[in-house]
């Protein structure tokens, strides 16, 4: 494809992050399995994605790891989160990371058991489900590898405008974000949409957010794209 574009994304206009869904962990109902640590004992676990790129086969990559399984892979190419559910249930694979929301729904379907979200932070979609940072006992190099995955997932559903947007259009267009969030109709519509409702991250606390993701040591970078040359086939 084409090169590209090359933008310095801490001069973009950051207006609000809305609908912050952990992403979660789920494996095969019928496997023999019911916690992370009996599954840190599989054998050549493999675990469905879609894309090659991009966030889908990292949360993958980074379970894998976490879990200290060496001979485990990702296998990517599936069209959705259904159709890696389909994978699971004949056997193709064994488990996946998607969102909150798909993982409930897979769960709601009989396919899939919901182990853990891949996050600091529980969902409000997957009572009783913990982040993966309680359940096991991270080294300090696993738990490098859990804050570029889960700094980079948080950072995905934000609203922006162009660099050097008028600050007083920023302003308002803050202050009508957080009005429309707040009204009974969006917060319906959420809940169709999402499952549930939360006021939105605004202003100087998404720059912040911004600001983080992009101070990660390129160190903690090559790594993740080390794993992910390992585990990705």
């Amino acid at each position: 494809g084409a090169p590209g574009k090359n933008f310095d994304v801490t001069k973009f206009s950051y207006i609000a992050m809305y609908a912050d869904e952990p992403p979660a962990f789920g494996i095969g109902k019928s496997l023999p399995y019911n916690s992370l640590e009996k599954l840190k004992k599989a054998k050549e676990l493999k675990l469905g994605a879609t894309s090659a790129k991009g966030m889908p086969p990292f949360g993958d990559v980074t379970m894998l790891y976490l879990l200290g399984l060496e001979d485990g892979r990702v296998v990517t190419g599936y069209d959705s989160t259904p159709e890696v559910g389909l994978a699971i249930k004949r056997g193709e694979v064994q488990g996946m990371v998607f969102s909150s929301s798909s993982m409930m729904r897979e769960d709601k379907k009989g396919v899939t058991q919901t182990l853990a979200t891949v996050s600091y932070h529980t969902s409000p979609l997957l009572p009783g489900v913990k982040p993966v940072s309680q359940i096991l006992k991270l080294t300090p190099k696993q738990d490098r590898i859990l804050r570029v995955y889960a700094a980079a997932f948080k950072s995905g559903r934000v609203l922006l405008g162009p660099p050097g947007m008028d600050p007083a259009k920023v302003q308002y267009l803050r202050t009508k974000i957080v009005e429309l969030f707040k009204s009974k109709a969006y917060q319906g519509l959420a809940k169709t949409v999402f499952g549930y409702w939360e006021d939105p991250m605004i202003g100087k606390d998404v720059e912040k957010l911004i600001e983080e993701v992009q101070a990660t040591p390129k160190a903690d970078v090559d790594l993740m794209n080390q794993l992910a040359a390992k585990y990705i086939k």
